[in-house]
């Protein structure tokens, strides 16, 4: 069943049912009022992740690359930065899988929530550009 909060996610495990919960995978749907994003809410979305291993109007993905740093340019833009806290705002959590690391610390500095990459690994096993340095996986930890 679709979750769109903690409550329903406990009351789904506590009655033996899969809990759902809506994600965006790169917010390239979006327009730069948010609009979308607002009726996507309502629907029930409550994970994005702003872009997908290539850039969009919110900032910049890190592409498939080995071995390579994930330090591969400019982070989050500025309409980026205003998805960020709108998304804090509406309770939406900001996935950071796919986002190069100057988009990462740029999340860190402005979000309010914990820090969050659903599925990435550890640069110091494997030198990808998609993978957290230690410094990453640190500040995750630390939210």
């Amino acid at each position: 069943r679709l979750a769109i909060d903690v409550d329903e996610i406990r009351a789904a495990r506590a009655e033996g049912a899969f809990a759902a919960v809506l994600h965006m995978e790169g917010a390239e749907a979006l327009d730069g009022e948010f609009d979308y994003l607002h009726h996507l809410h309502a629907a029930g979305l409550r994970s994005l992740g702003p872009v997908w291993s290539r850039p969009n109007m919110f900032g910049y993905g890190v592409p498939f690359a080995y071995p390579r740093s994930p330090d591969t340019g400019p982070g989050l833009t500025e309409i980026g930065k205003e998805l960020v806290r709108t998304c804090n705002r509406l309770g939406i959590m900001i996935d950071l899988a796919h986002l190069n690391e100057k988009g990462f610390w740029d999340v860190a500095a402005l979000s309010d929530a914990p820090l969050v990459a659903t599925h990435a690994c550890a640069h110091a096993i494997c030198p990808s550009t998609r993978n957290l340095t230690d410094r990453q996986l640190d500040a995750i930890r630390d939210t």
